[in-house]
């Protein structure tokens, strides 16, 4: 049940999110000024939070309690460390470590996906984009008469 799991839920999803991601930052990179960016952006965050507003809305709140315990990667074992009897404190302390194990990996990942996160649009800029071809990150010389220009307005 897990293979099916993972085939028919999370590879579509990934696929999904990879997809929104490229078309995404293709559209973002071609817009021309920052107010449109701007409204760009939030409209593109609209589209890839929609199916988290729609179960929120949709589905009762009791329905995504239960669905919230059957999540895959649960955390908490509800240990209590002042469990007198030897047997219960060895595993209770072993519990006790085995979640501090889980934090730290709960850590680690949160510290790869911020490295992920900074580093795909970086290399989409450098390597990926096909919106500006030929750019080389050159437009400082061509525009610095046309700052100076507005600056001293």
């Amino acid at each position: 049940t897990k293979v099916a799991v993972v085939w028919f839920i999370f590879a579509p999803k990934i696929a999904i999110a990879v997809y929104l991601w490229w078309l995404g930052a293709r559209w973002l990179t071609s817009t021309t000024n920052f107010q449109d960016l701007l409204l760009n952006a939030v409209a593109l965050a609209f589209i890839t939070e929609l199916d988290e507003l729609m179960y929120k809305v949709i589905v009762p709140e009791d329905i995504q309690a239960l669905v919230g315990m059957y999540k895959i990667a649960r955390s908490g074992y509800g240990c209590k460390p002042d469990i007198v009897a030897e047997h219960f404190h060895e595993t209770c302390s072993t519990m006790l470590e085995e979640s501090d194990r889980a934090a730290r990996r709960r850590i680690a990942r949160i510290l790869v996906t911020m490295a992920v996160v900074t580093a795909l649009p970086i290399l989409y800029m450098r390597y990926l984009q096909n919106v500006l071809p030929g750019y080389r990150w050159d437009v400082h010389a061509p525009c610095e008469s046309r700052v100076a220009e507005f600056l001293d307005l």
